[in-house]
């Protein structure tokens, strides 16, 4: 557009990684002989993790500031589709500045 504001509607599709950090499965434990502190056992184990779709929908205003910068305000959601649980809806803020060259 030929002004300064410009108003725009955002869409996003895309994928997400997922770490729950909670215990997946039973603990492996192993045990060494350490030199300084003799014989020691630990248990490790893994975490739930996935990498799923999710999608972006909002609406910002632009403005062009010079033919050089560019301030973006933006507001919107992010749904993301998990497997083990209720979908994530989360919302997102952005205010970005940006440099045309």
């Amino acid at each position: 557009m030929d002004r300064s504001l410009t108003p725009y509607v955002e869409l996003g599709y895309g994928w997400t990684s997922v770490d729950s950090n909670i215990q997946d499965g039973p603990a492996d434990t192993g045990c060494w002989w350490d030199p300084w502190w003799g014989y020691m056992c630990a248990s490790f184990y893994d975490t739930y993790s996935n990498t799923v779709t999710s999608v972006l929908y909002g609406i910002g205003i632009r403005w062009d500031m010079s033919d050089a910068s560019v301030l973006k305000l933006f507001y919107g959601e992010r749904d993301t589709d998990l497997d083990r649980s209720e979908n994530l809806k989360q919302e997102v803020y952005g205010l970005e500045w940006a440099w045309k060259f």
